[in-house]
């Protein structure tokens, strides 16, 4: 009779043990998958920043895209933006990266290609903790250093 208790006792505990597993991998894929889901619904919003810079303004393009941000600093990225967009007149678009930092932050790279030279895009996104848990762009920075592109396939 107690061999029979211990087997009992031991069969509940594998399947206690089973489907907690059970439950967190599902926890777990539905997040990652949440995740992937937000990734693409911000690089579409990124394509309509990009689709609104050569079809309207920079400005328009960054108030819309950075909502909240300080105007001064928009307008002076939205400046140099117009400049450097003015001076060729074919672009190319490349996704290169979408690189989540925990299950708030989010960082996406472009690679936006001219008849000069490739400009690299960041954009980053942030989903607030309370309210409607949107993700608001926080940042838009473009720059021109290669370098960080290869190092990360560099061997070490």
């Amino acid at each position: 009779m107690m061999k029979k208790k211990s087997v009992i006792v031991t069969v509940a505990g594998l399947i206690a043990i089973l489907s907690m597993s059970y439950f967190h991998f599902r926890v777990q894929v539905a997040a990652q998958s949440s995740l992937e889901n937000d990734a693409l619904l911000l690089q579409g919003r990124i394509q309509a920043f990009f689709t609104s810079l050569e079809r309207s303004s920079a400005l328009l393009a960054y108030q819309e895209m950075l909502s909240g941000s300080q105007q001064n600093t928009i307008q002076e990225t939205a400046q140099k933006t117009e400049d450097m967009i003015k001076s060729s007149s074919r672009w190319r678009l490349e996704h290169l990266e979408t690189k989540p930092v925990g299950d708030d932050l989010m960082l996406v790279r472009y690679l936006h290609k001219n008849e000069t030279c490739p400009v690299i895009w960041y954009f980053t996104f942030y989903r607030p903790q309370s309210g409607t848990r949107t993700w608001n762009c926080i940042a838009i920075r473009f720059d021109t250093d290669y370098d960080s592109l290869f190092k990360e396939s560099w061997p070490k």
